[in-house]
């Protein structure tokens, strides 16, 4: 939930033509700003450590499943092709992002609203 809340303000931040914060001189300066610098600087394996989430390592009951291996690492995989200890904890924490809040996607993929804005910048140029 703090992510999503970090996520949203960086939009209030830029929309606020008002002040200074609207502008940052590089991506490192606009996490810093919304507090998640230190994520972005480790990688999701080492992030996931330092909440405390458990590599898995040890005895296990049978049968009993492992919350980083079945849910937070096979989300990663599905999505990114990667596993947590290879990817930047940032982006960890964006491939979770989905189940907090009023989050939407597009049917068949974000590439299909670049289309759509093509599409209708046709038709209105050929309407005019």
């Amino acid at each position: 939930a703090d992510a999503v809340a970090s996520f949203e303000h960086i939009y209030a931040m830029l929309n606020d033509t008002s002040s200074d914060v609207t502008y940052f001189p590089g991506p490192a300066e606009m996490w810093e700003a919304v507090g998640l610098d230190g994520p972005s600087r480790v990688s999701y394996g080492d992030l996931l450590d330092a909440l405390g989430v458990s590599r898995c390592d040890g005895p296990r009951l049978p049968g009993a499943g492992c919350l980083r291996d079945e849910l937070l690492a096979a989300t990663t995989i599905n999505t990114y092709g990667q596993d947590p200890d290879g990817m930047n904890g940032l982006v960890g924490l964006v491939s979770h992002v989905p189940v907090e809040g009023e989050l939407f996607s597009v049917v068949g993929g974000n590439h299909r609203l670049m289309e759509s804005a093509m599409r209708q910048a046709r038709k209105s140029y050929d309407e005019s």
